[in-house]
C-alpha cells in the first residue's frame, strides 16, 4: 500500500500540470512516467503498460493522453502506438485517417514498424493514396532500418510490382535513409 502511493504521489509529482491524467489512474506496477517533454520514450514505456493493465475507461483515457504527449514530444513508438490505437479501434473510435496520420509521423521519425505499416497502407489505398512506389520506398526503409517481415515482404512486392514502380520507390528512399 505504502509502493502504491508512493508511485502515485512520484507520478502527480512528474506530471505536473504538464498533463491532466488522474494520478490514481496509474497501476503500481508499471514504470512512473516521465515529463514527455524531457524523455519521451520513458512516459511512452509508462503509457504502453498502463494500456495493457487498463481496467476502466478512465485508465484508458488516462494511458491515451500519456500516449499521446509522448508522441507529441518525439517519441516514434509512441506514434506507431497511436496509429495502432486509431487502426484498430479498441480505445478509441476506429479511424483510418488518423492511424494513417500518426503512422507516417512515426516512419519519418525512424520507427521500423511505422515505416512498414506506412508502407502497407500506401500499397493497399488505406492511405491518402493508393501508390505502389511512395508503399515500396516505405517497406524498403523498414528493411534497411532492420524490421525482420519487411525483407519477406519486399520479396513477394518485387514479383508484384512493375520495374518502374520499384526503381521510382527505391530513388525515393535513397534520400531518406540516414
Amino acid at each position: 500500500m505504502i509502493a502504491r502511493m508512493k508511485t502515485l504521489i512520484q507520478t502527480a509529482i512528474i506530471i505536473g500540470g504538464l498533463l491532466t491524467v488522474p494520478a490514481t489512474a496509474f497501476a503500481a506496477d508499471c514504470p512512473v512516467p516521465g515529463d514527455p517533454k524531457v524523455d519521451a520514450d520513458q512516459t511512452y514505456q509508462a503509457a504502453r503498460c498502463q494500456l495493457q493493465n487498463a481496467q476502466t475507461r478512465e485508465d484508458q483515457i488516462a494511458a491515451f493522453d500519456l500516449v499521446h504527449a509522448a508522441a507529441k514530444a518525439g517519441s516514434s513508438n509512441a506514434m506507431t502506438l497511436l496509429g495502432d490505437l486509431y487502426d484498430g479501434g479498441t480505445f478509441l473510435d476506429k479511424d483510418p485517417s488518423m492511424a494513417s496520420f500518426w503512422y507516417l509521423r512515426g516512419a519519418q521519425a525512424g520507427a521500423p514498424l511505422a515505416q512498414l505499416k506506412t508502407g502497407l497502407r500506401y500499397i493497399l489505398g488505406q492511405a491518402q493514396t493508393q501508390d505502389n512506389a511512395r508503399g515500396y520506398a516505405w517497406v524498403l526503409l523498414a528493411k534497411r532500418a532492420g524490421h525482420s517481415k519487411a525483407a519477406e515482404i519486399l520479396t513477394k512486392l518485387d514479383d508484384r510490382f512493375s520495374d518502374a514502380e520499384i526503381d521510382a520507390g527505391t530513388e525515393m528512399a535513397n534520400p531518406l535513409m540516414p
